[in-house]
This record gives structure tokens, C-alpha cells and sequence, in this order.
């Protein structure tokens, strides 16, 4: 049986992938480059609230996360943002979603995928302080593949279920 070449794939595929490849880099530049050290300061506030509360002894300071172990420093690509980006070019680029689900979507599963954002840091912190700056990596990567799965299935479920 012969493969097909990336070329001679039905049109809506490539259609469907180039859609969401440009608006996901213009998303994803504009959360990259966006001043957004209100949104980074805050989440590190939540954080280091969240870490005191189960007796991790840490400060936040702007956007820094800081404990005697090591300091966490939230950056754009950490708010949650890139996520909703993510989502936001998948809906936008599915043809058989109508515009009307596109925005309920995006609406409904905001909130749930900005506090499942703000568990990971927790964990990933939690993680780093409590075992080092080799666990911390290796969790900060298994845990952004996570993220990604995540938003891979909301999507999943609302490109087959809709409303």
C-alpha cells in the first residue's frame, strides 16, 4: 500500500493546518511579547499563597517565586495563555464546529484549563522545592506534554460532541 505524501492529502487537512499553525503563532506571539507582568505578578502571589497553605516556606516578589531552595520566575508562556491560544486556533481552524460552538467553547473550558494551569505551577513548584532542579525540569516538561494532552481532548470532545 502506498503512502500519501503530505501533498496529496485532502485540501480541508491542509487547510485545517495551516490555519491553525498561522493563528496559533500570531496567538502565541502576541502572548510572548504582551506586557503582561500584572498577570505574571498576580499568579505568583496565587502561588506562593498556595505552597505557604501545605507549609512550603516561600515569598513572592513580582513575579518571582522564592524559596531558600530555588526561585521560580512565571513568564508569559506560564499564565495560562498559551493554553487558551492553543484551544483558540484548534476551534478556529475545525470546519464542523459553527462559529456560535467555537466562542461557547472556548468560554466554557477558559476558567476549568486557567485553574488546571495554576495546578500545574503548584505542582511543578512543589516538585522543585521539595527534590531539586533535576525533577523540577523533568516534571516542568512532563507536565507542559500534559497541558498539552489536556487542551488536545477538550478539543477532541467539542470538535465531536458540540453543545
Amino acid at each position: 500500500m502506498r503512502r500519501k505524501s503530505f501533498s496529496r492529502q485532502k485540501p480541508s487537512a491542509k487547510a485545517f493546518l495551516l490555519k491553525f499553525f498561522a493563528l496559533f503563532a500570531v496567538l502565541f506571539a502576541a502572548v510572548y511579547y504582551a506586557p503582561l507582568s500584572f498577570l505574571t505578578d498576580f499568579i505568583a502571589f496565587v502561588e506562593s499563597v498556595l505552597l505557604n497553605l501545605v507549609g512550603m516556606s516561600v515569598i513572592s516578589a513580582g513575579s518571582l517565586v522564592i524559596s531558600r531552595e530555588i526561585v521560580f520566575q512565571i513568564v508569559n508562556e506560564c499564565t495560562g495563555l498559551v493554553m487558551l491560544s492553543m484551544l483558540a486556533a484548534l476551534l478556529y481552524a475545525t470546519p464542523s464546529i459553527s462559529r456560535r460552538e467555537k466562542i461557547l467553547g472556548l468560554a466554557l473550558f477558559a476558567i476549568p484549563l486557567l485553574l488546571f494551569n495554576l495546578a500545574r505551577l503548584f505542582l511543578t513548584m512543589l516538585v522543585g522545592i521539595s527534590f531539586g532542579q533535576g525533577a523540577l525540569d523533568s516534571i516542568h516538561f512532563i507536565l507542559w506534554i500534559l497541558d498539552a494532552l489536556v487542551v488536545f481532548l477538550v478539543w477532541m470532545h467539542l470538535s465531536k460532541t458540540g453543545f
